[in-house]
């Protein structure tokens, strides 16, 4: 008999000691369960996984075979989302994919009216800017722009 996982939950009747006859068919229904659950979570489990970050993360699968690879493209996404952000305590590069790539774009929104990029002192205190039209403003060479 098929087994009901993955696309429904099987149900089991429960038998009493000494008052039902367990059949090998009820335990085989069970076996089948398990090696359908079993071939779900892949072979190796699901509680380990290769080395941090090793494995190429894949936007365009969409059926991972096992739950084990699924888990581990999830990770990887993560793994290169990490590596891939701005840090806000600093100490990040930009470092733009090749030499026709911008490596950063700040886009104003919509009536945009606030400044596109400040620059502050450690007060908090605006030393240059960018403003919403594009002007930097700013100390050049001790005078003001």
């Amino acid at each position: 008999m098929a087994a009901s996982y993955p696309l429904s939950i099987a149900s089991f009747t429960p038998r009493v000691n000494l008052q039902d006859l367990v059949r090998a068919e009820d335990v085989n229904v069970v076996y089948d369960e398990i090696v359908a659950i079993e071939t779900q979570l892949g072979a190796g489990g699901v509680a380990t996984s290769p080395t941090w970050g090793s494995a190429a993360f894949s936007t365009s699968v969409t059926n991972h075979g096992s739950l084990r690879v699924r888990l581990n493209n999830i990770e990887a996404g993560v793994y290169t989302g990490v590596l891939e952000r701005v840090s806000t305590v600093g100490g990040s590069t930009i470092l733009p994919s090749s030499a026709s790539t911008r490596g950063l774009i700040i886009r104003a929104a919509s009536s945009q009216t606030a400044n596109l990029l400040e620059f502050q002192n450690s007060s908090g205190t605006a030393t240059g800017s960018v403003s919403a039209a594009g002007a930097f403003v700013g100390v050049i060479d001790g005078g003001t722009a």
